[in-house]
């Protein structure tokens, strides 16, 4: 594939038959670093030249760091993530001790997927990374909150769950047995406050 070619790809997700991916790169960066913020990173560096990192292949955008995590993101330029370059991601975090973002056209190839199970690799879809999901209008307020502050007499394993592979859990990264509380307001009236439990993915 030639190096043009993988940049100009992601001008194309949308399906435009005039897509600027210059800008569609400019959002996925800037949706990833207000990820990475509503994670608790409180450092971010930006990678200098974003479009060549994405075109030697390599594909690094920015570094993050919070209090007890830090993380690299990277965009992969082609169509999906194969085993090498993953198995590439996971040996230079592993031995940054960092966790890792991958974004990119089509997602992981299930071996991919399969291969890093476990591990500290989130896969996003670039198109999903256009825009900050929680941001949207028909997105109501997620929150993560202890059992404590559960309504008197509701125990977290009574609650309905969402699965980890939830677009918002995803988002803000929560772990398995997070409490999450979802606040949403009908026709004007007062908040009303569910409450789920987050569980494995089960497919």
């Amino acid at each position: 594939m030639e190096e043009e070619q993988r940049f100009q790809r992601f001008g194309r997700i949308h399906n435009t038959i005039c897509g600027d991916p210059e800008r569609v790169i400019a959002r996925i960066v800037n949706v990833t670093e207000t990820m990475l913020r509503a994670r608790g990173a409180t450092e971010i560096e930006r990678e200098a030249d974003v479009r060549a990192s994405i075109e030697d292949g390599n594909g690094h955008i920015l570094s993050a760091t919070s209090p007890n995590l830090t993380w690299r993101a990277y965009i992969h330029g082609e169509d999906r993530v194969g085993v090498k370059y993953a198995r590439t991601i996971v040996d230079e975090c592993a031995e940054a001790g960092t966790h890792a973002i991958v974004i990119s056209l089509e997602g992981p190839t299930p071996f991919t997927r399969r291969e890093c199970e476990g591990g500290h690799v989130q896969f996003f879809m670039a198109r999903d990374m256009c825009v900050t999901i929680v941001d949207h209008c028909l997105v109501p307020k997620h929150e993560r909150i202890t059992a404590e502050q559960l309504p008197s007499g509701v125990r977290p394993e009574n609650l309905p769950t969402m699965e980890q592979s939830d677009r918002v859990v995803q988002y803000y990264n929560w772990p398995p047995r997070s409490i999450v509380r979802i606040t949403r307001v009908f026709g004007g009236n007062e908040p009303i406050p569910y409450y789920r439990l987050v569980t494995p993915c089960t497919g």
